[in-house]
């Protein structure tokens, strides 16, 4: 797969939908992990970044069996990445700009903007 959004060294986790006989979602996900083959990477941190990425992946049976942790990723999510969650970094207002936008993936610069 290339596209100029998915660089050699990127690790993706695809979540497929699972659809019924109505196309509609059963509730099920089928989760992969993505790596190019011509990663500039060497064996060892691309055995740790496929170790971190399968972590991520773990979260979703550790979810279905533990509502607690459940809840707080939720809440986490939440309070983060809602409207009012994107306008902070580490709990402080930001200013924030748009610097790239293409299909569907958005790239955003937390970087503080000089007064001039």
């Amino acid at each position: 797969m290339k596209s100029e959004h998915v660089g050699d060294e990127d690790f993706l986790i695809q979540v497929t939908p699972m659809l019924g006989d109505d196309s509609h979602w059963t509730g099920q996900v089928e989760i992969n992990i993505i790596s190019s083959d011509a990663s500039p990477l060497n064996t060892e941190e691309a055995e740790s970044l496929l170790f971190f990425c399968q972590m991520i992946c773990a979260s979703v049976p550790i979810y279905e069996d533990h509502d607690t942790i459940r809840e707080m990723a939720a809440w986490l999510v939440k309070s983060k990445y809602t409207e009012e969650g994107k306008k902070k970094l580490n709990g402080k207002q930001v200013r924030t700009e748009t610097i790239n936008t293409g299909g569907n993936v958005i790239k955003i610069d937390f970087t503080p903007k000089k007064e001039h």
